[in-house]
Parts: C-alpha cells; sequence; structure tokens
C-alpha cells in the first residue's frame, strides 16, 4: 500500500503542474448558513454555466438552485433537486418543482458510489464531508486512500451489494448515484435519505463528462472553485489538442483499441470517448465507421485481424498484458499484429490497485487533459515536451 499511495502521490503531483490544474482548497465561509433571510436577496453570488455537459442543468433563484438530472441512469425518467441555502425558506414544489427533492445546501455529509466522483470531491476540497464509499478495494484517489486508513470511511457495499441498513444507520445528507439504477434506493429515500442520480458516464464527450464537476460543486455550493478548476482542465486539453491540429492525415498513425476476453474481443465504439480521444491526438480509429458509443464485440477475431493488420499501435488492450509473451500466451494471432511486434501495445493501468481499481476509470474523468496528454505522447512523441505519463504504459518485448 505504501508503494501505490507513493505513485499516486506521483499523479496527483502531475495534477498540479502548470500544463495541469492546480487544487484550492474549499472556504471555510463556505458553510456558513443564513441567519437572518431577506426577500428579494440573491444568497448564490457564484453561479455555475454549463458548456459541454448535456445530461444535467442548473437554473438559479434567489435562495435555491433547480438542477435536473435529465437521464439519471439509461432510459431513467429525469430527476430534478431543489437545493435551498440552509437558513432559508424552501419553495413549494408546485409546477415544474412537483415531484422534486429538497436539500439543503451545502450538505455536509456524503455516501458515494462511484469511485469516478473521488478525484472531484478532493479537487472541491470537500473529502472530509464524504462519509461513505462503496468500496475501498478499488479506490486510487490518495486523499480519500487515507480518510479509508484512517478509519473515517464507511464501506457500504464491500462484496458489490448494497448494504441499506449500514446507510440508514449513517444518515448521510446525500447519496449520490454512479448513474445506475437500484430498487433499494427507493428503500433509502423512504427512509430519508436523498438519492442524487450523478449519470456522468452518459455524457458525450470527454470534457462533458469532466464538467460533471460543477454538478458536484452545487450541492455544496462551490460553482466558483468548480469553475476555475475546470477552465483549467479545459484549457489544459485544448492546448494539447491544437498542439497537434495541424498534422496532415498521413502522418496520423492507425490505432486499435480493445481486448480480448474468452476468445471475443472488444472494441471501443467509434463515437466513444476513447475513439474521441484518438482523433483528438491526432490518430486514425480502425473502427472510426461505428455509429456507436458502446464496445463493439467480434466473436470472429480474424475481422479484427483484417482490419488492424496496418495499425501502428494498439492501445487498451487486456489488462494482464504486462509482455509479448502474455499476448502470445493468450492468443498468438493477436501477438502477430506489427503492433504487439514492435511493443506498440499500451495500457491504461500505469497506476492500479492489487483489487482491479485503475486510476484511468478514476483521476481520468476528471482529467481528460492528462489522458489525451499521454495519447499524444504514445502518437507522437515528443509532441508535449516535458510530458510524463500518467495512466499508460507500454507492454515489454522481453
Amino acid at each position: 500500500m505504501t508503494a501505490l499511495k507513493s505513485t499516486l502521490g506521483l499523479v496527483l503531483a502531475l495534477a498540479l503542474a502548470p500544463n495541469a490544474t492546480s487544487i484550492a482548497q474549499s472556504p471555510e465561509s463556505a458553510d456558513a448558513c443564513v441567519q437572518v433571510f431577506e426577500e428579494g436577496v440573491d444568497y448564490f453570488e457564484d453561479k455555475a454555466e454549463i458548456t459541454y455537459a448535456q445530461n444535467f442543468s442548473v437554473a438559479y433563484r434567489d435562495n435555491f438552485k433547480i438542477v435536473t438530472v435529465h437521464e439519471p441512469f439509461v432510459g431513467g425518467v429525469s430527476q430534478t433537486y431543489v437545493l435551498v441555502k440552509c437558513g432559508t425558506p424552501a419553495p413549494e414544489l408546485l409546477g415544474e418543482l412537483a415531484g422534486a427533492t429538497i436539500i439543503q445546501t451545502p450538505v455536509r455529509s456524503i455516501f458515494s458510489a462511484s469511485t469516478t466522483h473521488n478525484p472531484m470531491f478532493d479537487a472541491l476540497g470537500i473529502v472530509d464531508r464524504v462519509i461513505g464509499v462503496a468500496s475501498l478495494a478499488y479506490a486510487t484517489t490518495p486523499a480519500i486512500l487515507e480518510a479509508g486508513a484512517a478509519g473515517e470511511l464507511i464501506e457500504f457495499a464491500a462484496t458489490g451489494a448494497l448494504d441499506i441498513e449500514i446507510v440508514i444507520d449513517a444518515g448521510p445528507d446525500i447519496f449520490m448515484t454512479g448513474g445506475s439504477d437500484n430498487s433499494l434506493y427507493d428503500v433509502l429515500t423512504a427512509a430519508g435519505v436523498p438519492i442524487v442520480a450523478n449519470a456522468e458516464w452518459l455524457e458525450t464527450s470527454s470534457l462533458g463528462r469532466a464538467e460533471w464537476l460543477k454538478f458536484v460543486s452545487l450541492f455544496v455550493d462551490e460553482e466558483a472553485l468548480a469553475t476555475v478548476v475546470f477552465d483549467e482542465i479545459e484549457a489544459s486539453y485544448l492546448n494539447a489538442a491544437a498542439a497537434i491540429a495541424g498534422i496532415e492525415q498521413s502522418a496520423r498513425p492507425l490505432i486499435l483499441a480493445g481486448s480480448s476476453f474468452q476468445g471475443v474481443f472488444y472494441a471501443s465504439g467509434g463515437r466513444s470517448y476513447v475513439a474521441q480521444t484518438i482523433e483528438a491526438a491526432g490518430g486514425r480509429y480502425v473502427f472510426s465507421n461505428d455509429t456507436g458509443t458502446a464496445s463493439i464485440a467480434f466473436p470472429d477475431l480474424e475481422i479484427v485481424l483484417d482490419r488492424a493488420a496496418d495499425a501502428a499501435i494498439w492501445i487498451n488492450s487486456t489488462i494482464g498484458y504486462r509482455t509479448l509473451a502474455d499476448i502470445v500466451a493468450d492468443e498468438p494471432r493477436l501477438a502477430a499484429l506489427p503492433s504487439a511486434q514492435s511493443g506498440q501495445v499500451w495500457n491504461y493501468d500505469r497506476i492500479a490497485t492489487p483489487a482491479g481499481g485503475v486510476a484511468f476509470f478514476e483521476l481520468g474523468v476528471l482529467r481528460p487533459d492528462l489522458v489525451l496528454r499521454d495519447m499524444i505522447e504514445i502518437l507522437h512523441p515528443g509532441t508535449l515536451p516535458g510530458h510524463e505519463m500518467t495512466f499508460y504504459r507500454p507492454i515489454s518485448l522481453e
């Protein structure tokens, strides 16, 4: 665990580098409740403006915010939350507010169902308000690991199943979901635990996912800090993309993305985050003609081998691959690909926990700029002077 924390410390240092994002601390004054309510006063001086995210919206009133998650999970009906500044009266839930959930802000205790929230809590300086996580085994955010080691976090799904008694006994101000449905959420709601749907993974762009930092900030009245952090992430991403935007099509390498599992090859969809990053990093994706965002399953490996015969680089392969010999043992036909023979097989598990938690799926959501910079270094080495890899590592030919 010590070695893991040391490695994660390096990631945090990278995140604080000049081309990345400096993480400010949450001011204590943000916790102050209104002592004397005055009608007509705007109690939210700092307001979030949403640019990329499409799955949530916010509208401000004098003393409350109307936050709507348009699709809380695949096929789910939109959910509305009325976030009322503490010390001020809540509005009547009529008209557009009918059926909404009232939550007082800033919330002081949070249960989180997804590791993707952890870097956002850290960036907003509110890790101390997180009192429950699904499981620490898959977490890679240093501040969360430290809180867990100190006994400050409750695990409510350590075995994979939600233990509602643990949640109800703790009584958090909110239970933030990971963008999926669970029939037990109704039980928690009935017990007085507000369910807040965080469905960042349903966004169609990497910056859209990262902008859910602002969604989290709405519940703790930290919009100003969220804006500063996100603006720096956005600038880092756009600056990196601009560095290779002028590369000719002929100089853009062909890329395969995906992994083999039990005889089936799963490739990233042509409109997925991975495909978008490949394009932004100056590459051409083998399955760019696909119009889906989900993975594509290929039971017939020959199709993949044919399409990837000219691919110079293979990314996001099976995590277990450490050397070319591993690929040979798993699937000799994949090992014969030019990308494998030249050692240009890259995995995103540079930082991982023994249980299988991978920082790419955690910090990578908030920091698509670091993912993009890694990808540019893989596709066009040296384009970003001084860049050190955060998420990706290559296989070894030995």
